[in-house]
């Protein structure tokens, strides 16, 4: 490996609800300098600039009066810029349609076009709009122009554009959202960055924390559960010790599927709480914008709790509206007790190892908005997960093969949800026959949840260029391609199709994979339809695999269709359809590369999969 070319390595962890930034100095020699934590500048008030490790992933789209009185952002950000951070969204809670939060949950929801002007979701007539991509590249060109405002004031060099930038996404995000992510960068003012999975990352964090330390902590053939749940996401991954040739070595063996549940969930469910109360106790009704406000007062409640075990209650301010709906502003005491019965047995209840997501049966006609999971219980998710690895029938969540839990996601800053989740994982193994003188689950523990991951994507960093120790990971799903059977065409019914399995569950990015048994036909200067599928369920399908259409199909999700005319020429005129074998790339940003080989190797053809092209509404 290369020594890095750049002054710095730097970290930023993408956060659903907090963006956070690490670095290091380039190391000179081979050591491995522990990741610094940066305090990132920005506003808490009109003109008051000030630093925090944790940047909220709030925007702010002031008026053009609001700017006039001195609203708007940091003097070295551009005039036509949003606010972006802690006064985004202490302002934003007094006007909520011109807050946007969540920015990351739009970039990766199919059903919208994330390149278009939608955000503030549900913004009424006249407020300027922008899209989920647009949102993330504010967020990160703040990142920036602090970073050079501060760290490169005197020395150009020094300017994030020109350091080894490292931007981690969730592990389940699909491509279309991790390109975008990309985009997002560029726009920002970053034009080269490499992505990491922010379990993985998390794990990273934990091996720069423990050092060598971590071989004592993890033996051959344990298996690691990294639970990751942010503000807005739940993401499970699961780790695999492994000897190889005589080495001790960390590989990534399952994925779960993104999930829209966390944090900010559990924020609603209390505010739904406090205002359930509020009517029956109090004959208090809260309109739109007070429950808004409601929502945000019960976050920073909650993240008190979980900051300070020995807080017992919180005060809850909740403003009048002007008219008479509360007569002035009014206090409203949040007990702890109140706080974790609402979130440990609504989130996270013992359930029991069979029990799986309960599925919404919604209504024909539904609101767009974000897809969120239609259940709360963050433990069946688990327990389907779990199932999903284990059991062949992927009905029974089997813990005798895990070992440790590596917690992450301000969420498990407070030690009671930590406790709950190795409480289940108890109880599940208790309702099983694992053998009983197996040792129970353990916490590997992080030092800070909120910064692992920018912490880890440093760390990374390092590990690129020879440093460290490095997790065996590739794509976190098996890609098929859609193959038109050989069969007699009847009447009234479509042609049989088939999916042949291209790229294997875990095949590290860049690496070519080639399916030359069997040959296909490719149709070339004729309009054709190229059908992508992939699985987070089905892991040990080789190369060359085929589905047959039906029960085989269950687990296929269709992730990419493209329309397109391959290039006929003088030997393969319009028409003919060409005997090829396929080569496969899945890139460092998500995407696949096709190409298909004439068996002859007098044609190639390349099909670039453009993921955006997908329909999404």
């Amino acid at each position: 490996m290369s020594k890095p070319t750049t002054p710095f390595l730097v970290g930023i962890d993408l956060g659903t609800t907090h963006t956070a930034l690490t670095y290091v100095r380039a190391p000179e020699a081979d050591n491995i300098p522990a990741p610094l934590d940066w305090a990132i500048p920005q506003l808490s008030g009109p003109g008051q600039l000030e630093s925090w490790p944790l940047l909220p992933s709030a925007i702010y789209i002031p008026s053009e009066q609001e700017r006039g009185r001195g609203i708007h952002g940091p003097d070295w950000m551009p005039r036509e810029a949003p606010i972006v951070g802690r006064f985004a969204l202490e302002y934003g809670r007094a006007n909520p349609s011109r807050l946007i939060s969540s920015a990351k949950s739009w970039l990766c929801h199919p059903g919208i076009d994330r390149t278009s002007p939608v955000l503030p979701w549900g913004a009424p007539e006249g407020i300027e709009r922008i899209s989920p991509v647009e949102a993330v590249h504010w967020i990160l060109r703040h990142l920036r122009h602090a970073w050079d405002h501060t760290m490169a004031a005197e020395d150009s060099a020094w300017e994030l554009a020109r350091q080894e930038v490292l931007i981690t996404v969730p592990a389940s995000f699909d491509a279309v959202a991790r390109q975008l992510t990309v985009e997002a960068a560029r726009a920002a003012g970053l034009p080269d960055i490499k992505l990491l999975e922010e379990p993985q990352a998390a794990f990273y964090a934990w091996l720069a924390q423990e050092g060598d330390r971590w071989r004592e902590q993890v033996a051959v053939g344990e298996r690691i559960l990294i639970c990751d749940i942010g503000g807005g996401t739940t993401d499970l991954t699961l780790v695999e010790a492994r000897d190889i040739d005589g080495q001790l070595e960390l590989e990534r063996i399952a994925v779960g599927d993104h999930l829209l549940l966390g944090g900010d969930n559990m924020d609603l469910a209390l505010a739904y709480a406090v205002q359930a109360d509020l009517e029956q106790q109090q004959n208090i009704r809260l309109n739109q914008l007070q429950r808004t406000a409601l929502q945000h007062a019960c976050r920073q409640a909650k993240e008190q709790f979980f900051a300070d075990p020995s807080m017992e209650r919180a005060t809850l301010t909740l403003l009048g509206s002007g008219s008479g709906v509360i007569g002035g502003t009014r206090t409203y005491e949040l007990a702890r007790t109140t706080v974790e019965a609402i979130i440990l047995e609504g989130f996270f209840p013992l359930t029991a190892p069979e029990e799986l997501p309960v599925p919404g049966l919604g209504l024909g006609l539904q609101e767009l908005g974000l897809p969120f999971a239609s259940d709360p219980a963050i433990s069946r998710h688990l327990a389907q997960f779990l199932a999903s690895v284990e059991d062949p029938s992927g009905r029974v969540a089997q813990t005798g093969a895990l070992s440790a839990v590596l917690f992450n996601g301000g969420v498990f800053n407070a030690v009671t949800l930590r406790r709950r989740i190795l409480d289940l994982l108890a109880h599940w193994r208790a309702s099983q026959s694992v053998a009983p003188d197996r040792p129970p689950v353990r916490s590997l523990d992080e030092a800070r949840t909120d910064l692992a991951v920018a912490r880890g994507a440093t760390y990374f960093g390092l590990v690129r260029h020879g440093s460290g120790i490095r997790i065996r990971a590739g794509v976190g799903r098996t890609y098929y391609l859609g193959v038109q059977a050989a069969a007699p065409a009847v009447p009234g019914l479509p042609p049989r199709r088939k999916a042949v399995s291209i790229i294997p569950f875990g095949t590290e990015e860049e690496t070519c994979v080639r399916v030359r048994e069997p040959e296909f036909g490719l149709l070339v200067g004729r309009p054709a339809s190229f059908e992508l599928y992939s699985s987070t369920i089905r892991r040990s399908d080789p190369p060359g695999t085929i589905l047959e259409a039906g029960d085989e199909w269950d687990a296929l999700e269709l992730t990419a269709p493209i329309q397109a005319v391959l290039a006929p020429s003088a030997l393969h005129p319009a028409g003919t359809v060409v005997p090829v074998h396929l080569e496969c790339t899945p890139t460092a940003v998500g995407t696949l590369d096709l190409q298909c080989v004439d068996r002859e190797g007098s044609g190639r053809w390349t099909l670039e999969f453009d993921l955006r092209a997908r329909k999404e509404s």
